[in-house]
């Protein structure tokens, strides 16, 4: 939509040499062959974050692990993403529909159908926040984001080990997953030094600072998933929240919707958000 609307401005690839740094895949993505007007900055998976020592079953536990979205013994400690394409999906991905890019009517009256019967099954709520939810006990089952769940120790009770913070993600990859990217506004005052800054991003020294400060992993090939681990960046019952390159083979997107499609997906939103 940026480019389009001329929001964006081409990259000078010169200034970005430690574009070499990140995956391959992502040094020329689909969405933007060549690099051309953005890169990555992080990547996340969307899962289950919940209270190991809160819940009595923990989703890999269920017959399909979405159903604890709606087991009644975490009523009133059960909350979503708030997020009109985040929640839905996961209510498609419970009954196996994997295309979260859908724009059937009835795929999307399943997903409201579903997030409606939340309401009365848990008391569901909705935050963004599922970084200190968890850590402080006002939910025990979120949907979440893999780098909040990396950065959810942090928020911890003093004396309370991370052990407490339990991430599900499908095995096999088979779940949401996104980037988010950066780029240089057409009308930027400083063009060069944001490229610089960028570059900078892109540096392992500054992008393992970085992922340790915001919990959001940036896609640096130097940063294999054992070092995380060894280096005690990600605690070891967390290691479900780390995001790896070839997930973006078997994970789902959620991509650009046509305008029709964008107001089934909101109206379905706005009717559950009014229901809560």
């Amino acid at each position: 939509r940026m480019v389009l609307a001329q929001q964006l401005q081409p990259l000078n690839r010169d200034y970005l040499p430690n574009l070499q740094n990140v995956w391959p895949s992502l040094q020329d993505p689909f969405y933007d062959q060549g690099s051309q007007y953005t890169v990555p900055y992080t990547i996340y998976t969307t899962g289950i974050g919940y209270r190991t020592d809160k819940v009595a079953k923990a989703p890999e536990a269920y017959a399909n692990p979405y159903d604890i979205f709606f087991d009644g013994a975490n009523k009133g400690k059960t909350w979503l993403l708030d997020d009109g394409r985040e929640a839905p999906s996961a209510m498609l991905l419970r009954n196996g529909i994997t295309d979260l890019n859908t724009e059937k009517p009835e795929d999307i009256a399943l997903a409201k159908k579903e997030l409606l019967a939340m309401i009365d099954a848990v008391n569901v709520k909705v935050s963004t926040e599922d970084y200190t939810k968890l850590p402080e006990g006002s939910a025990h089952v979120h949907q979440a984001w893999s780098g909040s769940m990396v950065a959810a120790p942090y928020y911890l009770p003093k004396g309370t080990g991370a052990e407490v913070l339990g991430y599900w993600f499908p095995e096999d990859g088979a779940g949401p997953i996104g980037s988010d990217m950066m780029g240089v506004l057409e009308g930027a005052k400083n063009p060069v030094l944001a490229h610089l800054l960028i570059d900078h991003l892109l540096s392992e020294d500054a992008g393992l600072s970085n992922f340790a400060f915001v919990g959001y992993q940036p896609p640096l090939t130097a940063l294999d998933p054992q070092r995380l681990v060894d280096e005690e960046y990600i605690p070891a019952n967390l290691t479900s929240a780390i995001v790896r390159e070839s997930d973006f083979d078997n994970g789902f997107q959620e991509l650009e919707l046509s305008p029709a499609g964008q107001k089934l997906w909101q109206n379905a939103w706005a009717e559950f958000k009014a229901g809560i």
